[in-house]
C-alpha cells in the first residue's frame, strides 16, 4: 500500500516551541546606542527601548517559519518561506524592565496574497513567568512576486495615515544614518542582513548601496516619535505600527514627520508618522498610541 502524501500547507495558530529569557540591561543599552536613542532613561537602566524586545524574539520568528510553512506552499519560494520585512505592529501591555524574566512563543497568524506578493504575519507574544502579557508583535514578511492557495487568518489591524493628520503636523526630526549604521546595529542586535553589511550584496539585490535593517529604521523612527509626541517617555506607548515602503539607504539623512490624529474616549493620544529620504517615502502608515499617565 503506497503512502499517501499530504499537500504542503501553512499551520495557522500552532506553537512549536516556547522560550524563556531575560531582559538584559547591557543588551538594551547597546540597542539604544545602535538605534541613535541614547536617552538617559535607557543608559542608566530606568527604561528599556520599546523595540528592544525584537532582539529577543527574532530567532523564534525564523524558527517558527521553518516549522509552520511547508516547502512549496508558497509558489515562487521552493524552500520554505523568506522575504522582506513588510509591516510591523506592536502592542505594549506593560513596559519591560531590566533583568526581568520573560517567556514568549510564535505562531503564524495570517497569510494573504496581493499584487506585490504573499504576506505572512506571525504573532509573537511576550509574557511574564506568570503568563501576564507584556508585549505582542505582529511581524509581517512579504515574499515578493510569490503566491499561494493557502491563505487564511484575520485581516491586519488598521494603521493607515488619516488624510487630515497631514494638516496637523506637530513636529519633525532629521536623523543621521551613518555609513556603518548597519554594522553597528548588527553588533548590537545580531541582525546579519547581508545588504546592510555589504555594498556588493546590496547592489546585487538592486539597491544603490547598503540599506539599513528594517527594525533599526523602525526603532530610530520610534525614538523620534516618542520625543515629539510622547514627552520623551517610552513607557507611555500603547501601540506602534508602520509599513516599510522603501529601504533606508545608509549614509543619507532620514526625515521623520509626525501628525496629530487626536485623543480617543479612553484618553489614548494618537499620532501618525512617516519617514523619508528626499522625496522617497521609506516608512509609511505609521501610527503611535500613547496612554495617559495622569
Amino acid at each position: 500500500m503506497s503512502e499517501q502524501r499530504t499537500a504542503p500547507t501553512i499551520r495557522f495558530g500552532e506553537v512549536f516551541a516556547e522560550h524563556e529569557g531575560v531582559v538584559d540591561a547591557h543588551d538594551a543599552v547597546a540597542f539604544a546606542v545602535a538605534t541613535n536613542a541614547p536617552q538617559p532613561a535607557y543608559l542608566d537602566g530606568r527604561a528599556i527601548p520599546p523595540l528592544y524586545s525584537a532582539v529577543l524574539v527574532l530567532p523564534s520568528l525564523n524558527e517558527n517559519l521553518r516549522h509552520a510553512v511547508d516547502d512549496g506552499v508558497v509558489i515562487g519560494k521552493a524552500e520554505g518561506f523568506s522575504g522582506v520585512h513588510a509591516e510591523h505592529d506592536v502592542t505594549f501591555h506593560t513596559p519591560l524592565h531590566p533583568d526581568q524574566k520573560v517567556r514568549w512563543d510564535a505562531r503564524v497568524r495570517s497569510c494573504s496574497v496581493n499584487s506585490a506578493g504573499t504576506l505572512v504575519t506571525q504573532q509573537l507574544l511576550i509574557s511574564d513567568l506568570e503568563g501576564a502579557p507584556l508585549i505582542e508583535h505582529l511581524w509581517s514578511t512579504m515574499a515578493i512576486k510569490a503566491t499561494t492557495d493557502c491563505t487564511g487568518g484575520p485581516p491586519l489591524p488598521d494603521h493607515r495615515y488619516p488624510a487630515d493628520a497631514r494638516q496637523k503636523i506637530i513636529g519633525s526630526e532629521t536623523l543621521d544614518i551613518s555609513r556603518d549604521q548597519g554594522r553597528i546595529y548588527f553588533e548590537a542586535a545580531g541582525d546579519a542582513a547581508g545588504h546592510s553589511l555589504s555594498d556588493e550584496i546590496a547592489r546585487a539585490e538592486g539597491h544603490p548601496g547598503m540599506i539599513l535593517q528594517g527594525m533599526c529604521s523602525f526603532a530610530m523612527c520610534t525614538g523620534a516619535v516618542v520625543r515629539i509626541a510622547g514627552g520623551g517617555n517610552p513607557d507611555r506607548l500603547r501601540r506602534l505600527a508602520a509599513r516599510f515602503s522603501a529601504p533606508v539607504i545608509l549614509g543619507q539623512q532620514l526625515l521623520v514627520e509626525v501628525g496629530e490624529v487626536g485623543t480617543t474616549e479612553d484618553g489614548t493620544y494618537v499620532v501618525a508618522f512617516e519617514a523619508r529620504q528626499g522625496n522617497r517615502v521609506c516608512i509609511t502608515n505609521g501610527r503611535a498610541e500613547f496612554r495617559s499617565l495622569d
